[in-house]
């Protein structure tokens, strides 16, 4: 029996995504993250993607298949702080420094040509942090005024 193994992943300034079995502490995996460096990585809730963030964009790998091309997502002004994915893996979510929440559509990437579904603007104040309510229809989040705000999507 041939167990899959277990992935770390890891990212920063040297614009390189790299996905480690920890268990031979070797290097399976490294993939470019283009001209900009990662500011935050999200694990989908059942393991099976990882999102990318950089200053522009977000890459979604396939955890499972590495080797295939990874799926991008446009439209993001800022640095990312925040990202997580719906539990079913319809959509996500990322909260960015330029106030902004993305909604991007998982499964159809949407043909708008922002990349994103639906965009909420936080009045160009900075968003900090950013999480899903287990019911996933909030996505509360705290701001550079010191605010905890609710947006119901």
């Amino acid at each position: 029996m041939n167990k899959s193994p277990i992935i770390l992943a890891t990212a920063g300034y040297d614009k390189q995504i790299k996905f480690w079995d920890i268990s031979k502490s070797t290097t399976i995996e490294s993939k470019s993250s283009g001209d900009n460096a990662v500011t935050k990585l999200c694990l989908s809730h059942d393991g099976k993607y990882l999102g990318a963030c950089t200053h522009g964009h977000v890459k979604v790998y396939d955890v499972r298949h590495l080797e295939q091309q990874e799926r991008t997502f446009d439209g993001l002004n800022g640095n990312a702080v925040a990202m997580e994915f719906q539990q079913q893996n319809n959509w996500f979510f990322v909260a960015c420094e330029d106030g902004t929440i993305n909604i991007f559509d998982f499964k159809t990437q949407s043909a708008n040509t922002q990349g994103y579904q639906r965009k909420f603007e936080n009045g160009g104040v900075m968003i900090h942090c950013a999480v899903l309510h287990p019911n996933e229809v909030e996505i509360i989040f705290g701001d550079q005024n010191g605010e905890i705000k609710v947006w119901d999507l």
